[in-house]
């Protein structure tokens, strides 16, 4: 594989794509086997993590000897066409259920296979029309998901359809008592005491406002919120794939897109495509227009909770995003785009916000089911509690070897990122397949990133 052919050229390059497609591979496997083996799930888990530690630690720029391109080549496409088969699962909780749903529906999965690896082989020209074609049968299958699944079965689901409904009838979605959907013994695993009150819970929209004003387009036009989810992901795989176009670009686009479990978290309502679109946009403003960067960066804050944490992983961008000294101005105009945007509704209830985007989270129960280590505690309900506050921790050391060892480059920012994420997560309280679909997008904007051919930095 050449140069010209646009694979990487490097031994550092062809490493840290090896890395990330073993962490892209690990992660998906992990989310994908959660709900039934977890241990087989944090076994994965683990694979994912360690691989993120090797890419923070930093591996070789330059050498004569290590991995080959061809054999790099041959375990992407391999990695790929394992996404694919997993779809056809026969996981009843999966929302094409393959196995036995036999329609027109496995010709769209296969025809995307055969799109992805097309475009990943593709000379550039035929490479951008086979990735169109792939975002567009994303989307296509996606609608089928959709339509197929009109009302889930999920807290996550009718909160957002509710919030939106109060928004659009111009009240508070924060100071609404959303339905409790779930029986009194389900009710008492999910909230903690006290949430839950004669079927309704106390609190409203569960996340920082800029989530719901991403998917209220959705719920206004077809009455369902998860079209909004449905477009983002798919802007955000064309974004992957074409911010610094190259046959790993395409590649990560096609792995995201397809990932084992994407189309659940699109049935299940997760908010996770929202946050993974302005992540895209983010890292292409910074890339591309750099002078935009702190607006996207804004409005992805304002989004969910725990993207404070990425906060500090900004002095990676430097040089590419804006000059050394212009980072305070970078990281002043972000909160001040996140205050805009999450004021009107903190002004409109302090007490409403409050409870329902902080109180309820700090008061959430230990979830036995997630994928997380403290599962591996004895009396792991007792002992998960106690430590849970402690989870900042993880994600801290590896944001502190990120700064340290990291590129600073947008891949470098990347992979910071995932890895301070995938930590915080690995010892949370609560942690599902959703929160480490995100984590699987931004090792792919990683990934298109890292094997793509070298380019001069925006500013010295």
């Amino acid at each position: 594989m050449s140069d010209q052919e646009g694979f990487p050229s490097t031994t550092g390059q062809r490493a840290s794509a090896w890395a990330l497609l073993v962490a892209i591979f690990a992660l998906g496997q992990a989310i994908e086997v959660s709900a039934r083996f977890s241990r087989f799930g944090l076994i994965w888990l683990g694979v994912a993590l360690v691989s993120c530690v090797l890419l923070s630690v930093g591996l070789p720029a330059k050498s004569r000897t290590g991995p080959s391109a061809r054999a790099l080549v041959v375990f992407g496409a391999a990695v790929f066409a394992v996404q694919i088969l997993e779809q056809f699962n026969s996981d009843p909780s999966a929302p094409i259920n393959l196995a036995l749903d036999w329609s027109w529906i496995q010709c769209g999965v296969l025809l995307a296979g055969g799109l992805g690896l097309a475009s990943f082989f593709a000379p550039p020209t035929r490479r951008k029309q086979l990735t169109i074609a792939l975002l567009g049968l994303h989307l296509a299958l996606g609608v089928w998901v959709v339509r197929s699944r009109p009302n889930p079965a999920i807290d996550v689901f009718v909160i957002q359809q509710e919030a939106s409904r109060e928004l659009a009838a111009g009240r508070n979605p924060y100071r609404f008592a959303m339905p409790d959907i779930y029986s009194a013994e389900e009710s008492a695993k999910l909230y903690a005491p006290g949430w839950s009150v004669g079927g309704r819970l106390r609190f409203g929209l569960l996340y920082p406002p800029m989530s719901l004003l991403l998917a209220f387009p959705g719920f206004l036009l077809f009455d369902d919120h998860r079209f909004a989810q449905l477009v983002a992901t798919t802007l955000a795989g064309g974004a992957i794939a074409f911010v610094r176009p190259s046959p790993f670009s395409a590649l990560a686009a096609a792995l995201f897109l397809f990932n084992p479990r994407g189309f659940f978290v699109l049935e299940q309502a997760w908010t996770e495509p929202l946050v993974m679109v302005l992540f895209a946009a983010f890292l292409w403003t910074a890339i591309r227009a750099p002078r935009g960067a702190p607006w996207l960066l804004g409005l992805l804050l304002a989004t969910k909770q725990y993207l404070v944490l990425i906060v500090p992983a900004l002095p990676l961008l430097v040089p590419w995003c804006l000059p050394k000294k212009e980072l305070p101005r970078l990281a002043l105009q972000a909160l001040g785009v996140a205050a805009a945007v999450t004021l009107p509704f903190v002004l409109w209830d302090p007490g409403a916000f409050y409870n329902s985007v902080i109180a309820v989270h700090l008061a959430q129960p230990y979830r036995p089911d997630s994928l997380t280590y403290l599962a591996l505690l004895p009396d792991s309900t007792a002992l998960a509690l106690a430590l849970s506050p402690l989870a900042a921790l993880p994600a801290l050391a590896a944001l502190g070897l990120a700064l340290a060892r990291s590129p600073r480059t947008p891949a470098g920012f990347s992979t910071a990122a995932a890895l301070t994420l995938i930590a915080f997560f690995s010892f949370s309280k609560q942690a599902h397949l959703n929160y480490y679909y995100l984590v699987t997008g931004i090792l792919c904007a990683a990934l298109a990133l890292v094997a793509a051919p070298a380019e001069e930095k925006a500013f010295d």
